[in-house]
């Protein structure tokens, strides 16, 4: 009796080298990028009514992306508010203070805000942002202020 081999093509062959080649890419394919972390924040200055920043925190390596709203909404004539601040102070991970901005809202009509959308932190430097703190500030026409107690948002949190 005589023994018949099977010879594989030359088409075959390739087509073999072809499939485990792939299979080999997609076994060492990069895993798919998780979305940033992101945390909220709501903070009110303790006035009669709602003078407040909200908005959301995203962190990123070395900054973060701060973005929301901040009202004044204070009845100008009952309050005597003229306008609201939010500081947004950022901190590494051994609590010094990396970075600060702010952004206003006028109290010259009532229900007054300001949309922002910022990045706050050193992205080129060596240290990652830990902490956000958020103070809000209700700023009367004489100058005098009423001021939220500073928030902290942590990286762990988000």
């Amino acid at each position: 009796m005589t023994e018949t081999r099977y010879r594989p093509s030359k088409m075959a062959k390739i087509g073999a080298s072809a499939l485990a080649a792939a299979a080999a890419s997609l076994a060492f394919a990069a895993p798919a990028k998780a979305a940033y972390p992101t945390s909220t924040f709501s903070v009110d200055a303790p006035t009669a009514y709602r003078d407040s920043a909200n908005g959301s925190i995203t962190w990123y390596n070395r900054s973060v992306g701060v973005q929301g709203v901040v009202w004044t909404t204070a009845l100008i004539d009952q309050d005597n508010v003229d306008h609201t601040t939010a500081y947004f102070e950022v901190y590494d991970g051994e609590s010094k203070k990396m970075n600060s901005t702010t952004r206003t809202s006028s109290g010259q009509n009532n229900n007054a805000w300001v949309n922002y959308n910022f990045t706050i932190g050193d992205p080129d430097g060596l240290k990652a942002v830990a902490r956000v703190r958020v103070t809000v500030c209700a700023v009367r026409d004489d100058g005098s202020q009423t001021c939220s107690r500073p928030t902290s948002y942590g990286r762990e949190y988000a």
